[in-house]
C-alpha cells in the first residue's frame, strides 16, 4: 500500500462522516476511530469506537489481556479493550491489549504494510511483519509522548524548550 491508499481511506471515511473535520463528544479526532453511529433520538451521530462501546455495551464481553489498560493511551474501561496481534491475526499470536481508538489506528497503520511475496519464506514474513508491527506501536506511543510533554509544559510543569 501507499501514501495514496492511506489517503484514499481517509477521504472515503471524510465523504461519508461529510465533514473534513469529525470529531467525538470526547474530544477525538483521528478519522481512523471515528464512525457513524445511530443515536437514540433516530439521528446519527460520529462517535469514536470507545465512546460507542461505552454507550452500547452493558456488560463487557471483551477479554482483555493481562494488562487493565491501553498500552498507548492508559484507557482502562474494559468495554474499550481489546487484544492487538502485532504480526497480524494470520501470521503470530504475540499480542498487547489497546482500547479500541489505539487497536482502530494500529490496524489502519498494518494496511500500509507493503505485501511481500508468496515466494518469502512464512517464517521471514512473520519476522519483518512483527518488527513492522512493533515500529507502528512505537509510533502510536511517539504521538502520545509529544502530547504528554506538550501537556506538562503548557501546564507549568516543565520549562518550555526551543522549538517548542
Amino acid at each position: 500500500m501507499s501514501i495514496d491508499d492511506n489517503e484514499r481511506r481517509k477521504q472515503n471515511r471524510l465523504e461519508r462522516f461529510g465533514t473534513n473535520n469529525p470529531v467525538c463528544d470526547c474530544g477525538e479526532r483521528d478519522w481512523r476511530c471515528l464512525g457513524i453511529f445511530d443515536a437514540n433520538n433516530g439521528h446519527s451521530k460520529i462517535l469514536c469506537r470507545n465512546c460507542y462501546a461505552k454507550r452500547t455495551e452493558k456488560n463487557s464481553k471483551r477479554k482483555p489481556g493481562k494488562y487493565s489498560a491501553c498500552v498507548s493511551c492508559k484507557e482502562n474501561d474494559p468495554r474499550c479493550l481489546e487484544e492487538h496481534h502485532i504480526a497480524g491475526r494470520a501470521l503470530d499470536d504475540t499480542c498487547i491489549t489497546l482500547c479500541l481508538n489505539c487497536h482502530s489506528k494500529l490496524t489502519d497503520d498494518q494496511k500500509d504494510h507493503k505485501k511481500l511475496t508468496s515466494r518469502v519464506p512464512a517464517e521471514f514474513k512473520k519476522f519483518v511483519e512483527f518488527l513492522l508491527g512493533i515500529a507502528d506501536a512505537l509510533g502510536l506511543l511517539k504521538d502520545k509522548i509529544y502530547e504528554f510533554v506538550h501537556h506538562l509544559i503548557e501546564s507549568g510543569h516543565l520549562p518550555p524548550t526551543e522549538g517548542t
